[in-house]
């Protein structure tokens, strides 16, 4: 009887926590649209006395989910903001995006090794090649072509946007 009692209660308490947090709700976001549009009309005719409007953690992020849509950057997936204390807010947030290979393997590749040629020189020393996972070459001097390589270095395949290098700089200033 007291351990179905105790396991009772356990389940209880379990379910009311897990209720406690349902994640981003429509119902949410619909209350900031309506602070929103409280706080612009406010704007347009001032009142006398400063107007405050509280905005919950589960407001913006429901927003965040339901409506903010277009305005969210494409690849940006997740946003979540945390507020942390009086003016003080914390968000992230995943960021992705698809790189057409093919059109890296054609150009990208090529304009990178004919970059580094022209930084070292025709006869510098440096054989810049880009070789796919079955060694064949896809930009670059064809291997034993001009050179016999002394030494060879691989790099695992990763692009970035110019914004998330951009914010990842702007984190360390």
């Amino acid at each position: 009887m007291r351990a179905r009692f105790a396991a009772t209660l356990f389940c209880a308490v379990a379910a009311a926590t897990l209720s406690a947090a349902p994640g981003p709700t429509k119902k949410d976001a619909e209350l900031l649209r309506k602070k929103v549009a409280a706080i612009k009309l406010t704007a347009e005719t001032p009142p006398k006395k400063t107007v405050r409007t509280l905005v919950t953690e589960d407001e913006l992020n429901s927003f965040l989910v339901f409506d903010a849509g277009e305005s969210i950057p494409q690849g940006v997936v997740e946003p979540e903001v945390s507020i942390l204390g009086t003016g003080r807010v914390s968000a992230r947030a995943v960021v992705g995006f698809m790189v057409n290979l093919e059109w890296a393997r054609q150009y990208y590749f090529k304009d990178l090794t004919a970059q580094v040629t022209r930084i070292e020189g025709a006869d510098g020393g440096i054989s810049f090649t880009v070789l796919d996972d079955r060694e064949q070459t896809i930009a670059g001097a064809e291997p034993g072509a001009r050179f016999v390589p002394i030494g060879r270095r691989a790099f695992p395949l990763a692009f970035f946007g110019i914004s998330s290098v951009i914010s990842t700089i702007r984190g360390y200033l």
